[in-house]
């Protein structure tokens, strides 16, 4: 009969492996593919992002494909808004880029609560994501790397959380 301090120890360690499990993809599957939308403010560091996953999109060359089509104003798999009526006054831009990555995301929804904070760093066509508790912290962190690796990070506010 396990002891209530084993029993407890044992559910510990059952919650972490299923929180890794949750966190990383296994190494013998494929990574998800991700769109990745950044709206910036211009004149500003300011930043917002969605992490758009498709399943029916298999490779990081579809992705692209279904980027470029998108830009022609017909998107075949990925839906968003970009409502540039909630900026007024302010201007901006929107870039794109496919990438993969271990960590998992929420899916996005159409929703205006942009509370989660990360730090983006792509390298490649890969992309990894440091959460912060404000956008502050995370501009503090990023200016604590050279230039030369600025220029592949960038902070960000979405309303996705990490799995």
């Amino acid at each position: 009969m396990l002891t209530r301090h084993a029993l407890l120890a044992l559910l510990m360690l059952t919650s972490s492996l299923s929180a890794q499990a949750i966190e990383e993809i296994p190494a013998d599957r494929a990574e998800p593919i991700y769109l990745i939308g950044q709206l910036k403010l211009d004149g500003s560091s300011m930043s917002y992002s969605i992490f758009l996953h498709e399943p029916q999109v298999p490779s990081l060359d579809a992705c692209n494909e279904a980027w470029r089509s998108g830009q022609q104003g017909d998107w075949p798999h990925y839906f968003h808004v970009f409502r540039r009526d909630l900026i007024k006054g302010f201007s901006a831009h929107i870039q794109y880029r496919c990438a993969t990555s271990q960590q998992l995301l929420a899916p996005w929804e159409d929703r205006r609560d942009y509370n989660s904070n990360y730090l983006v760093h792509v390298e490649g066509q890969r992309f990894s994501l440091t959460p912060f508790n404000s956008f502050a912290a995370c501009s503090q962190n990023l200016g604590q790397f050279s230039a030369v690796q600025q220029a592949n990070r960038f902070c960000t506010k979405s309303n996705q959380v990490l799995r």
